[in-house]
């Protein structure tokens, strides 16, 4: 598998930016994983309550909630965490002499909060009767 993309990369930024913040972990690939499969199931979250607002109850809230991060996660396991010390070891190669990217990590943060905020927002939306 060509380890050259910019998913890869987002995983490999995102592993170093949890060395950096907490050096002590063992495991910062399971870090980066839960840092980067947190938004992309809050993502889907909002497009399916966004779009599917019938189908949203407070009773199966729960349960398409667990449909949706499920195979998030599974997936990005096996595509990511499972190749965390391949992933690692070719762009710690191919940047050994460069510093971080921190226009990477800053867009890397603002999408992580601009997930949450979706999510919120539409939570919002959808308790006040607004959607």
């Amino acid at each position: 598998m060509k380890l050259d993309n910019t998913y890869f990369y987002v995983y490999y930024l995102s592993m170093r930016f949890c060395k950096k913040i907490k050096p002590k972990d063992i495991d910062n690939a399971s870090t980066a994983l839960f840092v980067l499969s947190v938004p992309f199931v809050l993502n889907i979250f909002s497009v399916f309550t966004y779009f599917e607002k019938s189908l949203l109850t407070k009773s199966n809230t729960y349960l398409i909630s667990i449909l949706i991060a499920v195979p998030m996660f599974a997936i990005n396991y096996f595509i990511l965490y499972k190749k965390s010390l391949e992933i690692t070891s070719y762009y710690d190669e191919k940047y050994k002499d460069r510093p971080y990217n921190k226009t990477g990590i800053l867009l890397l943060i603002l999408y992580v909060i601009f997930s949450f905020a979706i999510c919120g927002y539409l939570a919002y939306l959808k308790r006040n009767h607004r959607i």
